[in-house]
């Protein structure tokens, strides 16, 4: 990725320390997010947005979506589009078929269940 640095001279800006969506030394520019992205990372060129974690939404990715750290919100908070790490509900606040534990605590989650010989779940 190529990293593109604008002078400022022409644009009468004396620093880009106090320039949304640019940063540098003052001298030498480069164009990044105008929000800083609390959850997650700019997208860079050419749309210089951020792209946030799982489980974060906004503009700054600083919105919890709702859906316990488990899918993303692109249709907005509480609104979560597909469930992962072995859980499911409208808000991933359940361990899907096959799994057991607390969807609902990031540190433990959901674990899939391992499966006998003879195809019986167990812990």
């Amino acid at each position: 990725m190529a990293v593109e640095y604008v002078s400022l001279a022409p644009l009468m800006i004396e620093s880009c320390f106090y320039s949304a969506g640019y940063e540098g030394d003052g001298r030498r520019c480069r164009r990044t997010c105008a929000e800083e992205c609390v959850h997650g990372a700019c997208s860079w060129e050419p749309d210089y947005r951020c792209v946030c974690d799982l489980g974060w939404t906004g503009a700054d990715c600083g919105a919890d979506c709702g859906c316990h750290g488990h899918s993303r919100c692109p249709e907005g908070v509480g609104r979560c589009q597909e469930c992962r790490d072995h859980t499911t509900g409208s808000h991933c606040q359940f361990c899907a078929e096959g799994a057991f534990g607390n969807a609902t605590d990031q540190d433990s989650g959901c674990q899939p269940c391992q499966v006998s010989v003879r195809g019986a779940f167990f812990k």
